[in-house]
């Protein structure tokens, strides 16, 4: 599977499982919301999807910029693509809430894009080392 496609998948994993637990278990509903809890896996798969798409780009960025020549490592292109992942999701997450907050909501913002950079680390850093070992293989014919 491309390692997009895992980041894709783990964001709305991660999204499902927080939203489950926060507001399943951590935060009780209020009177009358008890029906309507099984919703929130949904909704934190849907938010945990929207917020690993910087990080897609991110990673597109760097890997097109860095890692097409045949010489780069595969520690070199592994790095580079999670670090240009990781480092998209946290400048886009903490500037679009700052700019929406008015500056209020910085350090909420530096949250949600630290924890989305972590989610995209665990991800992309070992996808992205097998996807570029597979790719030498076929390039050698091994």
């Amino acid at each position: 599977m491309p390692v997009v496609a895992w980041l894709a998948v783990g964001g709305a994993v991660a999204g499902a499982v927080v939203c489950g637990l926060l507001f399943g278990f951590v935060i009780p509903p209020d009177r009358g919301e008890e029906n309507v809890v099984w919703v929130m896996p949904l909704y934190g798969a849907f938010v945990g999807f929207v917020a690993v798409l910087p990080a897609i780009v991110g990673f597109w960025a760097g890997l097109l910029s860095w890692t097409r020549t045949a010489a780069r490592s595969v520690s070199s292109r592994a790095a580079v693509a999670t670090l240009s992942a990781a480092g998209a999701a946290l400048v886009f997450w903490a500037a679009v809430v700052t700019v929406t907050t008015g500056g209020y909501g910085t350090v909420l913002g530096l949250i949600l894009g630290g924890l989305t950079a972590v989610v995209t680390v665990a991800i992309v850093a070992p996808a992205t080392v097998r996807a570029a070992r597979r790719a030498d293989r076929a390039a050698v014919g091994a």
